[in-house]
């Protein structure tokens, strides 16, 4: 038996038997409200699925890996390859902020796992430099890739076996140094990371 599942049911068998101590000492319905047990039980439960759900968020990526263009690593059913990193083209109507250039991260996203995924590239798609600064995804310039060079965002749900092909863009300082692309393999913020080698700003 996994170990999770292990640990699941000794804190089910405890639940029980503190819920049955209870109920017999405290009285069932101590003031009229929900019997003792069954708060007992309810708020254990809670706990437990509150755990589960933080184990199922952690892995074994090593952060210290970073991967290259053109590379296709596999995590926690993700396969990602990371294209390129380009300048988007002017545009009259949309513009950087002043010493800002807009940037874009092209990318195959394929869902090798049995179940249906979901990406949100806010929460799992961030640009980092060489001095730790993050850049989230910026919409402006989203637009202007998928106009003008017809990248969309690879984002939403994932059927087992989907491939999503589009691109990420970012808004970033002129001249920005060691820029990596990390992808969350989930939506929690303990979920393991790919990490791409990008160089520096175009």
């Amino acid at each position: 038996m996994p170990l999770t599942a292990q640990i699941a049911l000794g804190i089910m068998e405890t639940m029980n038997r503190q819920g049955t101590r209870v109920a017999e000492h405290e009285g069932d319905r101590p003031h009229g409200g929900i019997p003792l047990a069954n708060r007992f039980r309810h708020a254990t439960l809670c706990g437990l699925l509150i755990s589960m759900w933080c184990l199922s968020c952690t892995g074994s990526s090593d952060p210290g890996i970073e991967w290259q263009l053109g590379q296709s690593p596999e995590s926690e059913g993700w396969r990602v390859t990371v294209h390129s990193l380009s300048p988007l083209p002017n545009d009259p109507y949309r513009q950087p902020s002043n010493g800002r250039v807009f940037v874009a991260v092209q990318l195959t996203l394929e869902n090798h796992s049995p179940r249906i995924r979901y990406v949100m590239p806010e929460q799992q798609m961030i640009l980092v430099d060489g001095d730790n600064h993050a850049y989230a995804p910026d919409r402006e310039a989203a637009v202007i890739a998928a106009r003008t060079l017809g990248w969309l965002i690879p984002e939403g749900e994932f059927p087992p076996g989907a491939i999503g092909k589009g691109a990420i863009s970012y808004q970033i300082p002129i001249g920005t140094k060691d820029l990596r692309w990390v992808f969350h393999t989930a939506l929690c913020p303990a979920a393991p990371t790919m990490t791409f080698a990008l160089g520096d700003a175009p």
